[in-house]
């Protein structure tokens, strides 16, 4: 998924010149192509997160489209008052693009753990959660967050990630998918634990147990109507 991301971003910044890609010394073995062909608009931050908001809040603010890499809890909680400050209150053109959902990291323990992440981000203004269940998913949510001239928070996993979609779909930020129909139950989802929804959802139906799954890729604007409109008339839902 990472690996996507990183290359749908280089493509188009091959077709916009104002796409500038910060990253808080990170992204080895991803990023290299892109630095090489782009050196003045790849910048290494180092380990400095809250200045990386910071300038790329003002590159922004001259007209430029910024991304903004680093492991999550780095790129979040570390800098939670610049991104309110100056990426929300000034509705700032700048991607955050956050690596290591939930438990991804999982021998460096909790100080790489994403767990708070949706809860604090989704509080700030202005702002909209990306969180693609595999890379397909994330390639067309890089697309069409280029589109937005507004702050983004995007998700993502650490690794490659099991494949969801067998094709390109219709993404819409703000409006989720079905990818499975069942009567009995519902599950609502999001991310890279899609994989393990599914594998579930084989099991409860050979317990014959007929279960709906609700992708919500965004979660902030959250599809409202598909939730309630999948969920009724459901003997339980889970999230």
């Amino acid at each position: 998924m990472r690996s996507g991301i990183i290359k749908e971003i280089h493509n188009l910044m091959r077709k916009d010149e104002n796409i500038y890609f910060l990253t808080g010394d990170l992204g080895y073995n991803v990023l290299e192509e892109m630095e090489k062909e782009f050196p003045k608009r790849v910048i290494n931050m180092g380990v400095a997160e809250q200045n990386m908001i910071g300038v790329a809040s003002g590159l922004a603010l001259s007209g430029k489209k910024v991304y903004v890499y680093s492991i999550i809890p780095f790129v979040t909680m570390r800098c939670y008052e610049q991104i309110r400050n100056d990426v929300c209150y000034n509705n700032a053109d700048v991607t955050i693009l956050g690596v290591g959902s939930g438990l991804s990291y999982g021998i460096l323990s909790a100080t790489h753990f994403a767990l708070e992440d949706v809860a604090i981000i989704r509080a700030l203004p202005n702002i909209s959660i990306f969180s693609p269940a595999d890379e397909i998913e994330a390639v067309l949510g890089v697309k069409e967050l280029h589109k937005q001239k507004k702050p983004a928070y995007f998700r993502i996993g650490k690794k490659e990630e099991p494949v969801i979609y067998d094709k390109v779909y219709d993404l819409k930020i703000g409006k989720g998918n079905i990818l499975t129909e069942g009567d009995d139950i519902t599950i609502i989802s999001t991310g890279t634990i899609m994989s393990e929804v599914l594998k579930a959802v084989e099991i409860l139906r050979e317990k014959d147990i007929k279960a709906s799954v609700i992708n919500i890729h965004t979660i902030k604007p959250l599809d409202k109507n598909l939730i309630v409109q999948e969920s009724k008339f459901k003997k339980h839902i889970f999230v």
